[in-house]
Parts: C-alpha cells; structure tokens; sequence
C-alpha cells in the first residue's frame, strides 16, 4: 500500500531532480555570465524569422541556434553565428562579458545602433563580421584590445567617423572591411593599415601620397 503521506516529498524530490538537469549549464559562475549575456543579447534584437526561439532555459545554451562553445568541460560560449536571420534591433553591450568569444558573425541583417564598445574587451576575439547592417556611429578605438583580431568586417552600414588609428596595433589583421560616410575612409596616416602585408582590404580608398 502507498504511504499517501510521502507523496508531497515524492513530488518535491521529482521537481529537484528535473531541475537538476538544467543546473549544470548555469552552475558554474562563467557559464552563469556567458547564459545571461545571451538572454541579455536576445531582448535587444528583433527576430521575425524566429531564429532565437530556441534561446530559452528549456535547453543547453550550448544548443542554442547560432551558438558554439568550445567543448562539454568547459562549456563557454566561443562563437555567435546568426547572418541572414532579418534580424533588427541592436547589439547588446553584455556581449562584451562573453568572454571566450571568437566570432561574432551578424552579417546581412537590418541591426542598426552602434557597434558597443564593450567589444574590445573580447581579447580572444578573432573575426568580428557585421556587414550589411544598419549600424551608425564610430568604429570603437578600443577594438585594437582585440589582439586575436584577424578579420574585421564593418562595411555597408552607416558608419562615420574616422578609422582608429588604434587599429594599426592590430597585428594579427588580415582582412578590413570598411566603408565610413563623410570622410574619405583611409586618410594619409593610416598608411600603415592600408600597405601592412598581407592586410586585404575592401571598399577603402587607398591613401595618396
């Protein structure tokens, strides 16, 4: 016979053993920051085509559409990868405290606001690609904290401003992609952007003499 008074402790002990689950991946202090980045990047996009629908606390943000992270140990978000989702809205600065991110890909979208700052806080950061946007305002001096960076792609959005002369500690650069209104986009000293081997870059005016 069912002890009929053990069945609210049966209940409680079920409902923590399903919350068990999903403890692990917010567990640790790292994850915990890197999970709340990505809600926090979530609620300042505007997704039509639903492509974040599956950032929710029912799954592993590991899993999450457009996410990677680096391996089942660890568990860090390394890469965002969500070009041509019509996604408009703008980037959350909490993306600068995912700190183990090497690609932020949000090319071919409709995201306007300005490019945060809190990105030059990324020093793992490898390729930054948010072409074919909406965004406006200056390209940030601090992305030359990015050591990693090895593409930078910011063409074909509403950028004005000068190019950082900050980029040129940018040793590692390989490909610069930048298109600034009301200026010509490589002035004569940042030469040395420009003429630096192997730098390829696009739609930028060569410097004259």
């Amino acid at each position: 016979m069912v002890d009929i008074s053990s069945a609210p402790l049966l209940a409680l002990l079920l409902l923590l053993l399903s919350q068990t689950q999903i403890l692990p991946a917010t567990s640790d202090g790292g994850n915990e920051t890197d999970i709340l980045s990505l809600l926090q990047l979530k609620s300042t996009l505007i997704d039509p085509l639903g492509a974040l629908s599956s950032w929710n606390q029912t799954l592993h943000f590991c899993q999450w559409q457009g996410v990677t992270c680096n391996n089942e140990t660890e568990q860090r978000v390394t890469q965002i990868d969500l070009k041509l989702n019509q996604l408009s809205g703008s980037i959350s600065p909490h993306i600068g405290n995912l700190s183990f991110l090497t690609h932020i890909i949000l090319n071919n979208n409709t995201i306007s606001g300005e490019i945060p700052p809190e990105i030059g806080r990324l020093t793992s950061l490898q390729q930054l690609v948010l072409v074919q946007n909406s965004i406006s305002g200056t390209i940030p001096p601090n992305l030359s904290a990015c050591s990693n960076l090895t593409m930078l792609r910011v063409g074909n959005n509403g950028l004005s401003g000068e190019i950082p002369t900050q980029l040129c500690n940018l040793m590692n650069l390989q490909l610069l992609q930048v298109a600034i209104s009301g200026t010509r986009p490589f002035r004569h000293h940042h030469r040395n952007i420009v003429d630096a081997s192997p730098i390829i870059v696009i739609a930028g005016e060569r410097p004259h003499n």
